[in-house]
C-alpha cells in the first residue's frame, strides 16, 4: 500500500500523483490523505481507479502513525512531523517538491541518510515508487536507513536535558 499525503491541508497535486501511482505495473493500493480539503477528496473519489477500489481517500486523521506503519511507501511533503513519523515507522519516503527552507533541508538530510528520495516531478515520483515496489530489497534498505536515523525518544531526551540544565542553574543560584 502507498500513502500519499499533503499535510493537514491536503496540498499539492495529490489527484495527479494518486492517479498515476495507481496505474503502476505493480497495481498498488493507494491511500490518499486529503486532510481538511474536501474538494480534493471529491476529485480523487471521482477517479476511475477510485471507483474500482485502487485508490481510497481519507480526510484529516490523527492516525498517521498507523498508516505509516502499515504502508510500503509514503509519498508526501517534507514537513517535520511527516519526516519524523516516517523515520520512526521505517517508512521509505518519496519527498515531492519540498517547500523552500526547512522542508528542503529535511529532504536533503533524509536523502543523504538513505531514508528518502527527493523528487521534483510526478515522473520522478513514479519512477522511484515503481523501482521500490519492484525491488523489495532496495525498499528494505531505505526502510532500515529510516529507522537508523529515527529518534523516537527525542522529546524525552530534550526534556531531561532542559530539566537538568534548570536544576544546575538553580543549584548555582542557591
Amino acid at each position: 500500500m502507498l500513502v500519499v499525503i499533503g499535510g493537514g491541508a491536503g496540498v499539492g497535486p495529490l489527484r495527479t500523483l494518486s492517479d498515476r501511482l495507481a496505474r503502476l505495473p505493480a497495481e498498488p493500493q493507494v491511500l490518499v490523505v486529503c486532510g481538511t480539503n474536501p474538494t480534493l477528496r471529491d476529485e480523487i473519489d471521482a477517479l476511475a481507479a477510485a471507483r474500482v477500489g485502487r485508490i481510497r481517500t481519507l480526510g484529516f486523521t490523527n492516525d498517521v502513525d498507523v498508516l505509516f506503519e502499515a504502508c510500503d511507501i509514503v509519498v508526501g511533503k517534507a514537513g517535520g512531523l511527516t519526516c519524523a513519523e516516517a523515520l520512526v515507522k521505517g517508512a521509505p519516503l518519496v519527498i515531492y517538491r519540498p517547500t523552500p527552507g526547512q522542508e528542503v533541508r529535511n529532504a536533503e538530510y533524509l536523502e543523504t541518510g538513505g531514508a528518502a528520495v527527493h523528487a521534483d516531478s510526478v515522473e520522478d515520483v513514479e519512477a522511484t515508487v515503481d523501482r521500490w515496489l519492484a525491488n523489495p530489497a532496495e525498499r528494505e534498505r531505505v526502510s532500515a536507513a529510516a529507522r537508523s536515523l529515527a529518534a523516537p525518544r527525542a522529546a524525552e531526551t530534550i526534556a531531561r536535558r532542559v530539566l537538568g540544565d534548570v536544576t544546575q542553574t538553580q543549584r548555582r543560584s542557591a
